[in-house]
């Protein structure tokens, strides 16, 4: 997973940000608003950590999934 500047995305018109080129495999885009520097800044911040959980959990269910086989 990445988690992108939806501005960055806007300005680059690209959703990957050119990740999917040196990314193996399925990659999983987060946009998140503001850009580079306000991502990780109030109220951005927010929505970030909403994304990442998700992320986290997604990767954790994956995780146990594959041990229980």
């Amino acid at each position: 997973d990445i988690f992108v500047s939806a501005e960055l995305v806007a300005e680059s018109g690209s959703p990957c940000l050119g990740w999917d080129t040196v990314h193996l495999g399925p990659l999983r885009v987060h946009q998140v608003p503001g850009d580079h520097t306000t991502m990780v800044l109030e109220p951005h911040v927010t929505v970030l950590a909403n994304e990442l959980a998700t992320s986290l959990r997604t990767v954790a269910e994956r995780a146990k999934a594959r041990h229980s086989v």
